[in-house]
């Protein structure tokens, strides 16, 4: 009868311990998931539906880029910029654009470029977006929120996901890029690539 009890006991003990060790496998699993979400928030400013289309970019902060669930691909060669450190220098918030006054629910960045832009030049930039489906325009200009030059991208994005412009002006040298937005959005880490393109095109 001891031994009964006793063999009940261990193989009771037993099952405890394995369900622990479950429970801890699940806890850690949960923790990792809860560590990668964490990791591409702080990317993404705190939404995770980026960070999970590019699920390897949320382990590393995001800087390896991926593809996005709608938008494309990461320009390259390039450096990328984490979400904290982009505004108000490279990018910066604008009002009214001399030249797009017309344009209905659109709300504009201005793009601060490393170099002048020259007719005939490539310069790309991506970018980490949670928003939903929509259109995305840039525009050249040779001052900080100054009047629209050329339309020189325009792409539909059908969801969240990484949004990459390539322009290349044909008739002016600009300064700097005015990125409209037709459609609420957080913008994420930010891919520059200057000479470089987005691989999709």
């Amino acid at each position: 009868m001891r031994k009964t009890n006793l063999l009940w006991l261990l193989v009771s003990l037993g099952t405890l311990g394995c369900g622990d060790g479950s429970d801890a496998g699940s806890g850690g699993s949960n923790g990792s998931g809860g560590s990668t979400s964490d990791g591409a928030g702080g990317v993404t400013g705190g939404t995770t539906s980026t960070g999970g289309a590019t699920s390897t970019g949320g382990a590393d902060g995001g800087t390896s880029g991926g593809t996005g669930s709608g938008g494309g691909e990461t320009c390259e060669p390039g450096y990328t910029a984490g979400a904290a450190t982009l505004y108000p220098y490279p990018f910066d918030n604008c009002g009214t654009i001399e030249g797009l006054e017309d344009l209905e629910d659109a709300s504009f960045r201005d793009l601060t470029l490393p170099d002048p832009l020259e007719p005939g030049e490539v310069y790309a930039f991506s970018a980490e977006m949670q928003a939903s489906a929509g259109t995305w325009e840039v525009y050249g200009a040779t001052e900080k929120c100054g009047a629209a030059g050329e339309l020189l991208d325009q792409i539909e994005v059908p969801a969240s996901g990484i949004v990459c412009h390539e322009v290349m002006p044909t008739t002016e040298t600009y300064t700097h890029l005015i990125w409209v937005w037709y459609v609420a959005a957080q913008q994420g880490d930010t891919t520059f690539c200057g000479g470089g393109t987005c691989p999709s095109r």
